[in-house]
């Protein structure tokens, strides 16, 4: 009650107490940004592979190279093992080569962010072929036969008018007289008074008739009587002899075959 008095007092009075000027309302406060983490890197996964032989033993220096959405290369290490890093998620193909092994190769699938281990098992290469052998030394070129003597047309003769008209004349020791020749062979008339030395025919086989007279012929220790009408064949190479044992001259029909043929015998 005594408030109010006082005011109505104060009004009556003209001093009522002085108005007080309105305050600013101050403006809302601006939330401070919210701290973000930070993102964590993103792993990209890899391949680890291990590569051995078939009896399990490690490989060292294989080389290694994978084909797909990346490449990546490179050898195995000591221990047979290679990682090939910071790949994408996909198919690869990896492929195994070296000096001492077959080249193989294999698919494998990466997942995104996860790694894969896997391992190879290579075979040993097979040895090299041999080398193939020096070819053989050429042959010297065989000298050129002896020039052959054309034969003559076809011929014959009568030997014992032949002797007649070309017996040896008194003393003379042997008397060879040509009377048939071919490209092949020759044959002489042999008339022998004094023995025939012992000799051979190295490129000749010889074969003779007995026309008249009679002898004996050696080859080594072994004697042959020879009579009108023998005929006789000495191979090429053997040596022999011939001598005369009857009163007359020994005649006979020599054929040398083989060499080319020689009038002049």
């Amino acid at each position: 009650m005594l408030i109010t008095a006082v005011l109505l007092a104060g009004l009556a009075i003209g001093q009522l107490p002085a108005e007080k000027p309105p305050q600013a309302t101050p403006p809302p406060a601006t939330p401070a940004p919210a701290q973000t983490a930070p993102k964590a890197p993103t792993v990209r996964p890899s391949i680890t592979v291990l590569v051995t032989d078939r009896q399990g033993k490690p490989l060292p220096e294989i080389a290694v190279k994978a084909t797909g959405t990346m490449e990546r290369e490179g050898k195995t290490d000591s221990e047979g093992t290679i990682i090939l890093r910071n790949l994408n998620a996909g198919t690869y193909r990896l492929r195994f080569e070296s000096g001492g092994t077959i080249t193989f190769e294999r698919e494998i699938t990466v997942s995104a962010g996860r790694p894969v281990k896997t391992t190879a098992e290579l075979s040993p290469a097979p040895p090299p072929p041999p080398p193939p052998k020096p070819e053989p030394a050429p042959q010297p070129a065989a000298p050129p036969p002896p020039p052959v003597r054309p034969s003559g047309p076809p011929s014959s003769v009568s030997i014992p008018d032949f002797v007649e008209k070309n017996y040896i004349s008194r003393g003379a020791p042997s008397k060879n007289s040509p009377v048939g020749c071919t490209a092949t062979s020759t044959a002489t008339l042999v008339q022998l008074r004094e023995p025939l030395a012992e000799h051979s025919h190295a490129e000749a086989d010889e074969m003779i008739y007995i026309v008249a007279g009679e002898g004996v012929q050696r080859i080594g220790s072994v004697d042959m009587n020879l009579t009108a009408g023998t005929f006789a064949v000495i191979p090429r190479g053997t040596p022999h002899t011939v001598t005369r044992k009857s009163n007359t001259p020994m005649i006979m029909v020599s054929i040398l075959t083989g060499p080319p043929c020689d009038s002049g015998k």
